[in-house]
């Protein structure tokens, strides 16, 4: 009798707009050596865990990305569905969801994924894999592009302590420059400046390690324009409350350090 199975896949995103995706083992029975999502079959044994049923695929489909890549990741939203019959009959169908990068080096798991990349939607086209992977990831990129035409906010928090030292950080993108603790601004609760205040605290700690004190101060905004986006950078001014420095997102942040004020005309910022 052919089985069904159920896979929960993540197209997981990063502050640039790239996914991340796996190259499968190859000494994988299904399509080895191709490039696919990462995920898995959802493991379940019939008995109910208490406060866990509600979000039993979400829960799977963070283990299973932590089991192939060895990072965090936080699922935003549902994406789409789709079915496929294997050579053997069995049945399987893959729920995808958007999801977050949030921390961690990318480590492959051997056995299970050669090799793992960020790409962009041009990379996409030159990838080996199948057709319906490919329609999946430009579903992925899509959405990530209308999200950020709704909301195209970006925080940055100017985060002091009591000895006069700001906190900066080197995006791997960024050359030797140091620049303000920044990112997007998800949330569809736009205007509400608690929920900004929030997600500006979680920003500033998954790049630095720093948590900042309760009730950052709005400071300034400004309006930064490119031939491909208008993004709203709003600016706190923040006090520090407590932990040290350290690179909690590696595949962003390539450095952390507190400046004095007396030296930030010293540094390239």
């Amino acid at each position: 009798m052919n089985n069904l199975t159920i896979n929960t896949i993540g197209l997981v995103y990063n502050t640039e707009g790239k996914f991340l995706i796996g190259k499968r083992s190859s000494i994988e029975l299904h399509e080895p050596g191709l490039y696919s999502y990462l995920g898995g079959k959802l493991d379940y044994n019939g008995e109910l865990q208490a406060g866990k049923s509600m979000f039993l695929l979400e829960e799977n489909l963070k283990r299973e990305i932590k089991e192939e890549a060895g990072v965090e990741i936080e699922v935003s939203e549902y994406l789409s569905s789709h079915a496929f019959v294997k050579d053997n009959g069995d049945k399987v169908v893959v729920i995808a969801y958007l999801a977050e990068y949030v921390s961690g080096i990318l480590t492959p798991q051997q056995d299970e994924v050669e090799e793992l990349i960020w790409i962009t939607r041009e990379n996409l086209k030159e990838i080996n894999t199948l057709d319906i992977i490919k329609e999946v990831y430009t579903q992925a990129f899509d959405k990530i592009e209308q999200n950020r035409q709704r909301f195209t906010i970006e925080l940055a928090g100017i985060v002091l302590n009591d000895n006069e030292e700001f906190l900066l950080v080197r995006k791997n993108n960024s050359a030797e420059k140091f620049s303000l603790p920044s990112g997007a601004f998800s949330s569809k609760a736009v205007g509400s400046w608690e929920v900004m205040e929030s997600s500006l605290a979680k920003i500033i700690f998954q790049q630095t390690g720093i948590e900042i004190a309760d009730g950052p101060i709005p400071f300034t905004d400004q309006l930064l324009m490119d031939k491909t986006e208008e993004k709203l950078l709003q600016l706190f001014i923040c006090r520090y409350k407590y932990g040290n420095i350290q690179i909690k997102s590696p595949e962003e942040i390539a450095e952390v350090k507190w400046i004095h004020i007396n030296d930030i005309g010293k540094k390239k910022i």
